[in-house]
């Protein structure tokens, strides 16, 4: 009988995961067990996460952006997605490391903490520019006739630890897949979720998301300056926001 690949296992797992009851779900071929985000796990994770984001990010890249930076943006997304429960860890069995993470929070849970910081002047300069950008793709978001900001969800950070040891596990497309359906699964019918590179837009219209807001890098500015016009020069054009509701 033929191994299943970490794709095939993360697609079977993520049908079950709708209609089951079970918070946690093992990948016994390659040792990973995933399951609801808990309080033990936020250090580690929000560590995993800024590292995935500071490296891996185009729009951190380019700022310059480093881990000491963006740790503590990355805690509170981990603090927000546990208070709604609506994040999913990857541990490595053996050792019980955090090796992957994806993290989503309700809407209203968002606009909340954005009301009570403003997280733009809270930011450091190099951070600044990306989060007055993406709160910027929100606006206007509740005057969409269908939209319901009860029902609504943000998928944010998918990240897997920088070791090679825990490549080709297929850790980051396995904690999105379980958290997407674990988000209907819990009654919310509104996923939303931010893109710069082409195939991950691309990616998104496939499975059915469509593009309510989207803000050209060499329209933006910030304190009148163009802060993202060299990744015009990487092939990027715009930051995107898409939505997909369940059918």
């Amino acid at each position: 009988m033929t191994e299943e690949s970490p794709k095939e296992w993360a697609d079977r797992t993520a049908r079950y995961v709708r209609d089951s009851q079970e918070t946690t779900f093992v990948d016994h071929v390659r040792g990973i067990r995933y399951s609801l985000i808990q309080q033990e796990d936020l250090d580690e994770t929000s560590q995993v996460v800024a590292e995935s984001f500071v490296h891996g990010n185009e729009l951190c890249k380019c700022r310059g952006v480093t881990v000491e930076e963006y740790i503590e943006g990355a805690l509170s997304e981990c603090q927000m997605a546990l208070a709604d429960q609506l994040g999913f860890v990857a541990h490595d069995i053996e050792s019980n490391q955090v090796v992957g993470v994806a993290l989503a929070y309700t809407y209203t849970n968002a606009i909340r903490s954005a009301e009570e910081v403003d997280l733009v002047a809270e930011s450091s300069e190099s951070v600044a520019p990306i989060m007055d950008i993406i709160l910027k793709l929100h606006y206007n978001l509740e005057k969409l006739e269908s939209f319901d900001p009860n029902q609504a969800v943000m998928i944010d950070d998918i990240a897997r630890i920088r070791d090679k040891r825990f490549a080709g596990k297929g850790i980051g497309y396995a904690c999105f897949k379980i958290l997407f359906e674990y988000i209907y699964r819990k009654g919310y019918s509104i996923i939303m979720g931010t893109s710069l590179h082409n195939y991950t837009k691309e990616w998104a219209a496939l499975q059915g998301a469509v593009v309510v807001s989207s803000i050209k890098l060499d329209e933006y500015t910030f304190h009148g300056q163009k802060v993202f016009s060299s990744l015009l020069e990487k092939g990027y054009d715009s930051v995107c926001l898409h939505l997909k509701q369940d059918e």
